[in-house]
This record gives structure tokens, sequence and C-alpha cells, in this order.
């Protein structure tokens, strides 16, 4: 939702959000993408980029909203192998969008909920 119609955006505002708004929605990108493979539910590259789009707008109000709403089945689900960003044929690398939007969660307080699932390959922290 637009927190303020008159919110101009300058050519710095503008160069955040052009390549993520030119997304045509093709679907390449989900096509491509592994994860997408093994759960259905999994939001999708262009659905995380175009919620990138959003939360770096600044006529848009409540960036908290945008991310809480990509935690489930979306930004931790993702594997960044990067396939989606080879296919794409308008040039968005959806890999570095969700990346950013990783980071934004963390910013937020999430965190990666696979993370506790990790192998480091000498039986865990508790094992010193």
């Amino acid at each position: 939702t637009p927190k303020n119609q008159k919110t101009l955006l300058n050519q710095d505002d503008m160069k955040k959000i052009t390549l993520q708004a030119s997304c045509i929605e093709c679907a390449s990108c989900y096509s491509i993408c592994p994860v997408t493979k093994v759960n259905q539910e999994f939001l999708g590259p262009f659905i995380l980029t175009k919620t990138l789009r959003y939360a770096l707008d600044k006529r848009e109000s409540d960036e908290k909203s945008k991310i809480d709403a990509i935690q489930s089945n979306g930004v931790w689900d993702c594997i960044l192998c990067g396939d989606c960003a080879t296919v794409c044929p308008q040039g968005i690398n959806s890999k570095m969008d969700i990346s950013i939007l990783q980071t934004k969660s963390l910013h937020f307080g999430y965190q990666n909920p696979h993370f506790a699932q990790f192998s480091f390959g000498f039986g865990g922290f508790n094992s010193f």
C-alpha cells in the first residue's frame, strides 16, 4: 500500500527499483529453479524479486510486512544456485535479490530456519 501518493523518487531511488520492476513474469526463472521441483509451495524467484522491488520503493509503506510475507516457503528456501539469473531475458539477478531479502530479513530479526540443520563435519557445536 502506498504511504504517500506525493512522494517523489529521485534518480537514485529509481535505480534501486528499475531492474526489478522490469520483470515480465515470464516464469523462466521459476521453471529452471531446482527448489520448485521439491517444494511446490516455494514462492519462486520472480515473486521474491517483485517483493524486493516493493520493499525498496520508498513510496510503499510497511517494509516489514513485505519481509514477513516471504518467510514461509520463500526467502530461506532458495539455495542461491543462480540458475534463475542465467535465464532471465530482462537480466534480473534474482539470486542477488534474494540475498538482499535475506539480509533485510536478518535486520528484522528473522533467521534462516534451516541453519540448525547445517553440518560442519565435527559433530556440532556441543562436541567441544
